[in-house]
């Protein structure tokens, strides 16, 4: 008999010690900066911050790293215009939870392929030809109005709960680069618009009790880069005694950003 108790205690020990370490293998528990995707028979699930009992045989899981990850979306080999320009491209994303990037390139080429007459700006006098009457200059090559070769975006966008507090914050910050512009196909020197870049950001904060209802600070231009959405060569407007003396008269049409300005934006979005 007592042969007999030492084995039943002995077995329930052991018996306790299997499940014990069956519940620990079923018991998973997502770390701070990863995920859990669980499938089987209870159906996909994403499991962030807590625990899950994962069923043998009929549930498997896997983890998602959500650590800071960096790739490389650059193309591994040249990639060419019409015109057998070669175009290289280089970008490297680096993507967390909330955070998002975008990066984007245009590379324009667009210019006169065959213009052996073409019109002078006023004021111009090289080539000779451009004082001859009537003027004109060969234009083969010239790049066409309005078409900088670069043109260059990013953003970038974080979002994430305030804590303490049930808003849901949402920063934005997009720069455009572009390179030097001509408005003008007579190779004007005064027409060109140097390259520039502007910055725009925007802070949205979300109610979560109401989240059609936003409100939002924003600064446009933010490093206060002036630039000219148009420049024009008005010297033909005046009449100049023979011989015109020699000087300049041009135009530019400013856009809203021309300064750094702020602003609130309340806005409703109905559903």
């Amino acid at each position: 008999m007592p042969n007999t108790v030492i084995v039943v205690i002995g077995l329930c020990f052991l018996a306790t010690i299997v499940l014990l370490t069956v519940l620990a293998r079923m018991f998973r528990k997502a770390g701070p900066n990863e995920a859990l995707i669980v499938y089987g028979f209870r159906g996909p699930r994403v499991i962030k911050g807590h625990a899950t009992m994962i069923f043998p045989v009929v549930e498997h899981c896997r983890q998602l790293s959500l650590e800071l990850m960096s790739f490389d979306v650059a193309p591994q080999q040249d990639l060419y215009t019409r015109q057998g320009v070669a175009v290289t491209v280089e970008a490297v994303a680096q993507i967390t939870s909330g955070l998002r990037a975008a990066l984007g390139y245009a590379y324009i080429d667009a210019h006169a392929v065959d213009y052996p007459v073409g019109q002078c700006y006023s004021g111009q006098t090289f080539p000779a030809t451009c004082t001859a009457n009537p003027a004109f200059q060969n234009l083969d090559g010239a790049t066409l109005p309005n078409a900088p070769k670069n043109k260059l975006s990013a953003t970038l966008d974080y979002k994430r709960n305030i804590p303490g507090v049930p808003v849901d914050a949402d920063l934005t910050v997009n720069t455009v680069w572009q390179s030097a512009e001509d408005f003008s196909i007579t190779r004007d020197p005064g027409t060109i618009q140097p390259s520039y870049g502007i910055t725009n950001m925007n802070l949205q904060f979300t109610p979560q009790a109401f989240s059609n209802l936003s409100f939002s600070v924003y600064c446009n231009n933010v490093f206060d880069k002036h630039y000219a959405d148009n420049l024009n060569n008005v010297r033909s407007n005046w009449t100049f005694p023979n011989p015109a003396p020699v000087g300049a008269a041009y135009t530019q049409e400013l856009p809203r950003d021309y300064y750094r300005f702020f602003g609130i934006r309340v806005a409703f979005a109905s559903k």
